[in-house]
């Protein structure tokens, strides 16, 4: 098994709004599960949804988070290089 640390750089949280209706159904966590590359500039491309749960709720704004997120860039022989297949597991959670 081969592990590759990443460094992320820039961090964009996720927002949800208090009245949506996930928090009005009942639901207080969740979880969106992603794999995706780093691009030669450091940004998440190519990225997929694995797996959710509660099946649909948080993926749009895991989404448009995780597409502000940015890395620190991967140099071999000098020059920079993708980084391919990184998951990523976005974890929900009501706070009071």
């Amino acid at each position: 098994m081969r592990i590759l640390i990443i460094t992320l750089l820039i961090l964009i949280s996720p927002l949800l709004k208090a009245d949506e209706v996930v928090f009005s159904e009942g639901i207080e966590s969740g979880y969106v599960l992603f794999e995706f590359d780093i691009s030669k500039k450091g940004k998440p491309i190519n990225i997929e949804v694995i797996e959710d749960h509660p099946k649909g709720v948080f993926v749009e704004s895991a989404l448009k988070a995780l597409k502000k997120w940015s890395f620190k860039i991967r140099y071999k022989g000098g020059k920079a290089v993708e980084q391919k297949n990184m998951t990523y597991k976005m974890e929900f959670v009501l706070e009071e």
